[in-house]
């Protein structure tokens, strides 16, 4: 697509930006000076300083900037969060993610992306940590390994432990460079002082400490392409109601700070203290 087309027709409001995050910087300053809203992707920057430069650009544009953290649409995690909301579980004190699957793919561009795992494709789970506890962790400790004879130039598995000021601890564990596909998953447990959550994306299973019932409900709908027309719609909505988007690029720091400090603790094997 030509970005003069876009920027010159009056008719544009929101330009859905979805190149890849080393190329996205010129594009917002851009389109921020153009004076439309910008729904990008995630990740939303290779690193901190330019996610902070393109948030600062757009609050000064005075135009809306949303990342598209789908994920947060996705049928399964919707389903989540609506009963964490209505506190089916009662107080949520931990959440662990478990995701086993394969990227290791050579030619692909992700191989040669440094951080692939955490940064690119790990943030949507960082970001659902926060979306389900409703809170941003004050520590991260992260550990990663690399495999005989992988092709990717980073780890393709990690495990993330954020500690948070209150009683909620979260455990993000994937294993990205499994080879055998019949053990592969994805499963997401919340643990609260009333009941705990199992979910994949197809089922979730809902167990109270008041009965000895699983509740068992099938996910109707998949993360693609449900969760992206639930994330433009958002984007649509808060322009319509006059606010903020749920994922704004101001929010999304805080999962892009996780991100990195998870890098960060991996590489030096301590803890990061958030600021």
């Amino acid at each position: 697509t030509d970005i003069a087309i876009v920027l010159d027709n009056p008719d544009v409001r929101i330009v859905d930006l979805a190149v890849h995050a080393t190329q996205r910087l010129p594009l917002v300053e851009k389109i921020a000076a153009a004076g439309k809203n910008i729904l990008s992707q995630k990740p939303f920057a290779m690193n901190f300083a330019d996610a902070e430069r393109m948030v600062k650009i757009c609050e000064e544009a005075c135009v809306t900037l949303m990342i598209n953290q789908q994920a947060r649409w996705a049928p399964a995690h919707r389903a989540i969060k609506l009963l964490l909301e209505r506190g089916a579980i009662g107080e949520l004190y931990s959440v662990m993610h478990v995701n086993r699957s394969f990227q290791d793919v050579p030619g692909s561009w992700f191989v040669e992306l440094e951080n692939f795992n955490i940064v690119d494709h790990g943030i949507h789970y960082i970001d659902l940590s926060r979306y389900f506890t409703g809170r941003t962790p004050i520590r991260v400790k992260a550990t990663t390994t690399n495999v005989p004879g992988q092709v990717a130039v980073s780890p393709m598995i990690y495990t993330i432990n954020c500690e948070y000021d209150v009683y909620v601890m979260s455990t993000l564990h994937f294993n990205n460079i499994i080879r055998t596909r019949q053990a592969h998953s994805y499963t997401w447990y919340l643990d609260g002082t009333e009941g705990s959550i199992i979910a994949s994306q197809s089922e979730l299973i809902l167990c109270r400490t008041d009965s000895d019932e699983r509740i068992v409900t099938k996910i109707e709908g998949r993360w693609f392409p449900d969760a992206f027309g639930g994330s433009m719609g958002e984007m649509m909505r808060a322009l319509h109601e006059n606010r903020e988007p749920m994922t704004s690029g101001r929010d999304n720091l805080n999962s892009i700070k996780i991100a990195y400090a998870a890098v960060e603790s991996s590489n030096t094997g301590k803890t990061v203290v958030l600021s």
